[in-house]
């Protein structure tokens, strides 16, 4: 057995408003066997089968991650991130020496 984890994680935002990330296909067959709150839908078959086979076959590991992306949309469970909300860090920008805002700091 091989743990590979995905180049990014599916991330799931629950019921009760938690965030949780998927990281592997063993994660997520972990998640979809105990956790998953709708254990019915095609989605759901399709990424039980694809997390199982990417156990043993490293080949289909991305193809698991597309398979729980699709029964994550299929409970209602995929979070989905604004562009706006995606960047990290807050954009700094230079202060010059001569600057309104530099003459303040100074102070």
């Amino acid at each position: 057995m091989h743990y590979i984890t995905w180049f990014r994680p599916v991330t799931l935002k629950l019921h009760c408003g938690i965030r949780h990330e998927v990281r592997s296909p063993y994660d997520a067959l972990d998640f979809l066997e105990a956790e998953w709150p709708m254990r019915r839908g095609h989605h759901y078959a399709a990424a039980l089968d694809r997390c199982r086979n990417a156990l043993t076959e490293p080949r289909e590991t991305e193809a698991a991650r597309e398979a729980m992306i699709g029964a994550a949309i299929e409970a209602g469970l995929l979070w989905v991130e604004s562009p706006a909300a995606s960047t990290k860090a807050p954009i700094v920008m230079p202060v010059a020496a001569n600057s309104v805002t530099a003459a303040v700091g100074a102070a």
